[in-house]
């Protein structure tokens, strides 16, 4: 693993299925990372292909990168630019469906790849790094087509998510709302398009084949009263 970083950070996580892995996919994938400056990395973890180990790879990331995606025994790649500093970011990609189809201890099959991305606050306090943060994740929707999407400070999606009534990530419903949602074609038809987008005192806006909404101007009000009681709300009208 990566050196102990306590640093607060943002991150963003993208729920999609793909049960073919193809390189293609991690090219568009690399290029919106390029395009949001989260590539290049200092550091890659691509299991066999990296010794099981974090490595320095020079001018071989994006093949390796694309080629991880596709080769069947790399359940996971993670890529940071190894900066303990204002500019940390850093990528997590899970290769679970098919691959790594269960998760230990856990009593759900989870069949869902998961790609998220972490920036470090001081990072985001540019305005363009942090418009350029939140459009990386529109452009990863658009891309991989996910059922579902968040973004929140990476301490206080733990604790949502630790309030919810499973302490685990499912598909199936919304269990807790974030700062930043997206909702993808099957939330959006059991929830109703319309409804959705007719969520009141929120930015909502159609993105790609479903629908993203944020709860205020600012990731960094995700702990504020405001967002507190915009959070309630919003679930009592989902329901």
């Amino acid at each position: 693993m990566f050196k102990k970083n306590n640093k607060p950070m943002i991150g963003a996580t993208v729920f999609y299925y793909d049960t073919d892995y193809k390189r293609e996919t991690a090219e568009k994938v690399l290029a919106i990372l390029k395009k949001h400056n989260m590539f290049p990395s200092e550091l890659i973890f691509a299991g066999k292909l990296t010794n099981n180990k974090y490595e320095k790879i020079n001018g071989q990331a994006e093949e390796l990168f694309s080629f991880a995606y596709s080769a069947k025994d790399v359940l996971e790649i993670d890529v940071a630019n190894d900066k303990y500093g204002t500019d940390y970011w850093r990528v997590l990609w899970g290769l679970t469906y098919l691959k790594n189809n269960r998760i230990v201890g856990a009593k759900a099959f989870f069949p869902w790849n998961t790609l998220t991305i972490h920036s470090a606050y001081d990072r985001l306090k540019d305005k363009e790094k942090y418009e350029s943060f939140i459009n990386c994740v529109k452009d990863l929707i658009k891309a991989l087509n996910p059922f579902y999407a968040s973004i929140d400070d990476v301490g206080n999606k733990n604790i949502l998510l630790n309030n919810a009534i499973e302490q685990y990530f499912v598909p199936e419903r919304i269990q807790t709302i974030y700062w930043g949602n997206y909702f993808g074609e099957a939330h959006c038809e059991k929830y109703g398009f319309e409804k959705i987008m007719r969520l009141p005192d929120v930015a909502v806006e159609q993105v790609g084949n479903g629908i993203y909404f944020s709860l205020t101007e600012s990731v960094f009000d995700f702990s504020s009263k405001e967002v507190r009681t915009k959070r309630k709300a919003i679930a009592k009208y989902l329901q």
